[in-house]
């Protein structure tokens, strides 16, 4: 059995690596751009993204992801800031909901019956714009090795977080051009600003879990 089990692991390892490898191209690029983009640090809600799995024997992937929202709540709530909290996983559900049961806002499980896949990330994404965070945190477990992970947490622009900077840039444009607004057919900045960054977030949020799950492994 014992061996039955090794050669199960090995094979999803080798999937989950495949995937990862073919996804990081894609999702690195638009993290740097959109990482060069200051992230406002107020004391707007900031919502956490919880990346972990519904079951396993590995706890200790797990447990550090666990460990890590909290102590980030804890920090927040020191602030005096709300920390809307996102579980992809029963397994962060279950060590979260004693502490922090009345931060939860989505729990999303059962994500790993089919290969993860950009469509998927996607999808959920459009559900957490829906809920308009002001600023978001993704924790998750890097991928380093079979045999090693990293925790991080990443600090992500949201949608709803356009930079000042860009919104007064975007006033000024608009308050020029008034005159030849009936011949304007381009999209406004903002517009295609929202539109990138939904994407880019979308991008950042499927290499997170491509790494998760890897690392679960």
């Amino acid at each position: 059995i014992t061996k039955a089990m090794r050669m199960v692991a090995a094979s999803k390892l080798r999937g989950d690596q495949r995937r990862l490898e073919q996804g990081a191209p894609f999702a690195q690029p638009l993290q740097r751009i959109v990482g060069r983009v200051p992230i406002p640090d107020d004391k707007s809600d900031l919502t956490i993204v919880a990346f972990s799995s519904d079951k396993g024997l590995c706890g200790g992937v797990n447990a550090a992801v666990s460990r890590e929202v909290a102590a980030a709540a804890h920090a927040a709530a020191a602030s005096g800031v709300r920390t809307p909290l996102v579980c992809l996983g029963d397994k962060a559900r279950a060590s979260l909901q004693r502490k922090l049961s009345n931060s939860f806002i989505f729990l999303f499980n059962e994500l790993n019956k089919l290969p993860w896949s950009f469509a998927t990330a996607s999808v959920l994404v459009d559900r957490l714009i829906q809920a308009k965070p002001s600023r978001l945190l993704f924790v998750y477990n890097q991928f380093v090795s079979a045999v090693a992970y990293k925790t991080v947490s990443l600090r992500v622009l949201a949608t709803a977080a356009l930079p000042q900077q860009q919104q007064q840039q975007q006033q000024q444009q608009q308050q020029q051009q008034q005159q030849l607004a009936a011949y304007e057919f381009e999209p406004e900045l903002i517009d295609i600003w929202k539109d990138l960054q939904q994407f880019a977030l979308a991008c950042c949020f499927h290499g997170c879990m491509l790494n998760a799950i890897a690392a679960e492994q």
